[in-house]
């Protein structure tokens, strides 16, 4: 249990809040996040792009050993030559246990950044050992891992409740329609090269020969941009959970709050600087371009807040609800000002 350890992350955390300024706390943050975000990222477009180049390559094949009988045929010569189904296992098998590694790893960074060790609570060797001896409390998680397709052998120091959360989220995000739209792009892209070719009178041959030309570029392109966009939020929609788990552990003894932290850089959307420093609510929500998410990069945001986010999230100790409600809305204000523009 956290709380075993509960009176010295108070200590830890009075300690850290005498001699660290809130913006080095912030800076600190937005490094992990940084740190974790390129290397996982890197790990996602490592297994993205040859699985992208697989399926090209499997277009290029179909249409090499076929041709449509006319024009007319052209949708039903795609459905042949392309289906989106056919690779929507495979995507989430690749996908998978990078995200689970890299919300593992955002989670512990959590813990470890308030002075809490999950090693010292679990003291585990091995996912078999820590399932050994945590197995009359484990039916749940199991069920859920399994469902999942997740290997038990993802952070084995973490607190059961985090890994439960993990689960959880994993799930809810492969229940999202757009992962399946991943490999409908696919589809439609292979479609739109189809129809451009016969209408400028190629034979499938030289189609495929066009395809196979670009299909390095166009694969490394497609890759980059779902890594960018899921490694953003898996690492904080674990980040989340475990400051949550901890906001509940301290309890009134020490308020605790999520903040939202932007990189403030150049590139950086207007929307999302704004909303730099600014807590959750009471719901842990944040009010994104009219939408309430509860972390930057949620899948319920649309791609023009979603592709490239690099923004995370940290912890304010000590805030309570009145200030809180206060930056709230000093935000709110300024979403005003900028959309009266």
């Amino acid at each position: 249990m956290l709380a075993q350890l509960i009176n010295i992350t108070i200590e830890a955390v009075k300690l850290k809040r005498q001699i660290m300024d809130r913006e080095i706390r912030w800076a600190i943050a937005k490094s992990i996040h940084t740190q974790q975000f390129a290397a996982f990222e890197n790990k996602l477009f490592h297994v993205l792009t040859p699985f992208f180049q697989k399926q090209l390559n499997s277009i290029i094949k179909n249409l090499t050993d076929m041709s449509p009988k006319s024009k007319k045929d052209i949708e039903e010569f795609v459905s042949l030559l392309f289906n989106p189904y056919e690779w929507d296992e495979q995507l989430i098998d690749i996908v998978l246990p990078i995200l689970a590694g890299a919300m593992s790893d955002a989670a512990l960074a959590q813990y470890l950044s308030v002075g809490i060790d999950p090693k010292k609570i679990t003291k585990a060797t091995s996912a078999s050992e820590w399932l050994a001896r945590n197995s009359g409390d484990l039916d749940e998680f199991e069920e859920l891992m399994e469902e999942s397709g997740i290997s038990t052998q993802f952070a084995t120091e973490l607190p059961l409740s985090m890994k439960l959360e993990i689960t959880r989220q994993l799930k809810n995000t492969f229940s999202q329609p757009y992962w399946h739209g991943i490999n409908e792009t696919t589809s439609g892209d292979a479609a739109k090269f189809l129809k451009e070719g016969l209408a400028k009178g190629w034979s499938t041959r030289r189609i495929a020969s066009e395809i196979s030309r670009m299909s390095p570029g166009y694969s490394i392109e497609r890759a980059t941009r779902v890594a960018r966009t899921e490694i953003g939020n898996a690492l904080n929609g674990a980040r989340k959970g475990a400051l949550d788990s901890i906001a509940a552990e301290l309890g009134p003894q020490i308020p605790v709050k999520a903040i939202w932290l932007s990189v403030l850089g150049p590139r950086t959307r207007e929307t999302h600087a704004m909303l730099h420093g600014v807590p959750a609510d009471a719901e842990g929500m944040w009010n994104l371009s009219g939408i309430s998410i509860p972390w930057p990069s949620h899948y319920s945001l649309p791609a023009k807040d979603r592709a490239n986010c690099a923004c995370t999230i940290s912890q304010e100790f000590g805030m309570d609800d009145a200030q809180a409600l206060q930056e709230i809305g000093n935000y709110q204000d300024s979403v005003d000002v900028f959309q009266n523009q």
